[in-house]
């Protein structure tokens, strides 16, 4: 195709947008999971979904994969190849396959049964502070009935 460099500065430019995307999208979601999760429960979560994560970030993975031959095809073209275009492809394939697999991450705990387990878990909290009622594990010694 004779001009291939066309479609190339295309691809390499949905690249960064993917980038910038993935880095806003991880923002907003870390900041809905922090209002109606606690930090227990996220723990457990991420280690529940950990596996299902994985599988579902590898179609993205390989999207990404295909724009970053792209963007270095781009290099390749404009002559920019070189240690500094190295490592900005480095970069970006490390920062861009963290990013879609703590995107899918955030996506997996968000739908997943322990957020309702986390709203169950803060009510309790709740209720027990209102009623002034010993917490859980307090022992039957240190417990006063009025």
């Amino acid at each position: 195709m004779q001009n291939a460099y066309l479609v190339d500065f295309f691809l390499s430019s949905m690249l960064l947008i993917m980038l910038f995307y993935l880095y806003i999208d991880i923002l907003s979601r870390l900041k809905v999971l922090n209002r109606v999760i606690d930090s227990n429960t996220l723990a457990v979560a991420i280690g529940h979904t950990l596996r299902q994560s994985l599988l579902l970030s590898m179609p993205l993975l390989g999207l990404l994969i295909f724009l970053l031959w792209r963007f270095y095809a781009v290099m390749v073209i404009s002559k920019s190849w070189g240690v500094g275009g190295a490592g900005l492809l480095v970069i970006m394939a490390i920062l861009g396959s963290f990013f879609v697999w703590l995107d899918m991450l955030l996506v997996c705990v968000k739908n997943s049964r322990f957020v309702d387990a986390s709203k169950l878990v803060t009510m309790a909290k709740k209720t027990i502070n209102k009623a002034n009622l010993p917490a859980p594990n307090t022992p039957l010694s240190e417990v006063r009935i009025r």
